[in-house]
């Protein structure tokens, strides 16, 4: 799926054109001394995430040392709740005394059905750890059953010939029945009639 993406500029021509006199365009940050960056215009391309709500991605010129910062703009969602946990752990790193405990963002509630999250660089999103931790799971058991199938047909696990590969390919794929429970319920919600074709007629999508 790719997401779909619009040069700033053509989103809001009155952020692309700032006057640099202009002092009364402003963001919180927590990566600041002040805690605080003035805008000087939107930049570069807004882009759409593919996750449910389909958030924007959107960056800004700062006048700060970072220059630019980047900021999730959600709609369909109410961020207050997010703005008072941040506040919490504001409180609670600053009770700790010896420097912050929690990582913390910016969070600028614009209605109750809006707001803009400041971007965290360099992290992961939890979904993004347990979808690959899942992959790798089940990419393991697949390969354990076509392992396990193996030694009990020896003659697939001798080396390929791509002659016999090619004149043989059902023999040489993998076996529909060798793939994790999770694959077998994916592949016959689209189409039961898959069980029966060899790996490489399944579709890509």
């Amino acid at each position: 799926l790719v997401a779909p993406d619009w040069l700033g500029a053509e989103l809001s021509p009155a952020l692309a054109a700032l006057p640099e006199e202009a002092d009364d365009a402003w963001l919180p940050v927590v990566r600041a001394a002040d805690r605080c960056c003035r805008v000087l215009r939107i930049d570069g391309r807004v882009s759409a995430l593919t996750s449910k709500t389909r958030p924007k991605k959107l960056a800004f010129a700062c006048d700060d040392e970072v220059g630019r910062r980047t900021f999730l703009l959600k709609g369909a969602e109410d961020v207050h709740l997010d703005q008072r946990i941040m506040q919490l752990l504001d409180v609670v790193n600053e009770a700790a005394g010896a420097g912050p405990v929690v990582a913390t963002y910016a969070v600028l509630p614009l209605s109750r059905s809006s707001g803009l999250i400041e971007w965290v660089p360099r992290t992961r999103t939890l979904f993004s750890l347990y979808d690959g931790e899942m992959t790798s799971r089940l990419i393991t058991s697949a390969i354990a059953e076509r392992q396990k199938l193996a030694k009990q047909q020896p003659g697939a696990a001798a080396a390929l010939d791509p002659a016999a590969v090619a004149a043989e390919p059902e023999k040489y794929a993998l076996r529909y029945d060798a793939l994790p429970r999770a694959f077998h319920l994916e592949l016959e919600k689209r189409d039961a009639s898959l069980a029966r074709l060899p790996r490489e007629s399944w579709p890509l999508e």
